[in-house]
């Protein structure tokens, strides 16, 4: 970080050593902080010859980023932006790439940093909400017909990457109407994140909605889910708890069924917690609900209540059979491999096994297939089926690569 707010200036490099807020930080991994004020108004000094209206243009530039994107920077300020750039490229604050000309960068980093620092609270709001605006398409904005509802698929229509109109869109909040904006372009950034298998983008850009609209249900469920499937179970499991917290509130059945599923497959340390939040999901709906009931018995034996756990099982295969729904089935089969010995009931293990693949397949529980395919390897491994076990391996290594969650790397 220090190597790139110097920029190779030695002078630049040393002031940035020197200040306190960053010396005291040394011996902690880096993380962002202002360089030093001084050292900002002294950069800054390459501005004072530009004229007023280039001045305006280059704070523009600042708020957009290191790289300045030539035509959208043209779209959002209009007429004589060319020449304006002009006037910053002869004054050595601009620099060009005769390779890609539609692209130009600040000289230093320090120089963009300083005309960032120097414009007022109502410029950055406003010139970060230009450029979300120009971003999302020609005038996009809040739809005026779903109240404080955006369009969630603003971005998808003009190309734009949705991570980049987020963070414009956070850094524009100052209203209603601009924290509706926010949110819905936080959403549709974690779900890109989500789709190209970045679940931790996910759950930072969940994190920012959140930071703005506290409490949103629809955002804690998102970013559980994506913090499950990234494998930060703290964060998922507080999410979880939060959302407990509001269907036993409203006394909302699917609220609570919901927030009770969210991390499956897991027990050890976390089995207590998950649980007690299956058990207050439970007071909610009551036992119709077969997942609900499977995720409970697979925590029963986590917590060594394999009696109680077998005959919940049983239950909640009764209900799943009944209701023929394939995630449900792929739950309460996981729920019966549970209380099943892996050593004495070798074959059923296989045909469980074989069922939870085919059920992922037919549902939307992808977890299901994961398990599955571990429950194949142990019980191919204890009949020696090598030949199998290797065949199987390869099966779990293309499905660790379709998922990208952590858990089914490190199986």
């Amino acid at each position: 970080m220090i190597h790139r707010l110097g920029g190779g200036n030695p002078l630049y490099t040393l002031e940035i050593i020197r200040a306190p807020a960053v010396a005291d930080r040394l011996s902690r991994p880096a993380g962002a902080f202002a360089p030093p004020e001084g050292l900002l108004r002294l950069v800054g000094r390459r501005l004072a010859g530009l004229g007023p209206e280039c001045g305006d243009l280059l704070g523009l530039a600042a708020a957009l980023g290191a790289e300045i994107d030539v035509p959208l920077l043209t779209r959002i300020n209009g007429a004589g932006t060319e020449r304006l750039l002009g006037e910053a490229i002869r004054a050595g604050v601009l620099a060009e790439d005769p390779w890609a000309p539609a692209r130009l960068r600040f000289t230093h980093e320090l120089v963009r940093e300083a005309r960032y620092a120097a414009l007022s609270r109502a410029e950055r709001v406003a010139a970060h909400g230009r450029i979300a605006d120009a971003l999302a398409g020609a005038g996009a904005r809040p739809d005026e017909t779903a109240g404080a509802g955006v369009r969630l698929d603003e971005t998808a229509q003009a190309g734009a990457r949705p991570d980049e109109v987020a963070r414009h869109r956070v850094r524009a909040v100052v209203d209603d109407r601009s924290r509706a904006a926010a949110r819905a372009a936080c959403v549709a950034a974690a779900r890109a994140a989500d789709r190209r298998l970045d679940h931790g983008a996910a759950v930072t850009w969940y994190g920012h909605a959140l930071d703005g609209l506290p409490g949103d249900h629809e955002l804690l469920l998102g970013r559980a889910v994506s913090a499950y499937r990234n494998g930060q179970l703290t964060i998922a499991v507080s999410d979880c708890t939060a959302l407990l917290d509001q269907a036993e509130a409203s006394r909302d059945p699917g609220l609570a069924a919901s927030a009770a599923l969210v991390v499956r497959g897991f027990g050890g340390p976390l089995a207590p917690a998950l649980l007690r939040l299956c058990e207050r999901a439970l007071a909610i709906v009551g036992r119709a609900d077969a997942q609900l009931l499977a995720q409970y018995a697979y925590l029963l034996v986590e917590t060594g209540e394999v009696d109680r756990a077998e005959a919940t099982s049983r239950e909640a295969m009764v209900l799943a059979e009944r209701c023929g729904d394939p995630d449900a089935l792929a739950a309460a089969v996981h729920a019966r491999h549970e209380v099943l010995d892996p050593v004495a009931a070798t074959e059923e293990v296989l045909e469980l096994a074989t069922r939870s693949i085919e059920l992922a397949a037919a549902g939307s529980r992808s977890d299901a297939e994961l398990w599955g395919r571990l429950w194949r390897l142990d019980a191919l491994l204890l009949v020696g089926d090598l030949p199998g076990f290797d065949a199987e391996l390869t099966r779990l290594a293309a499905l660790t690569d379709r998922l990208g969650w952590p858990v089914a790397r490190w199986h």
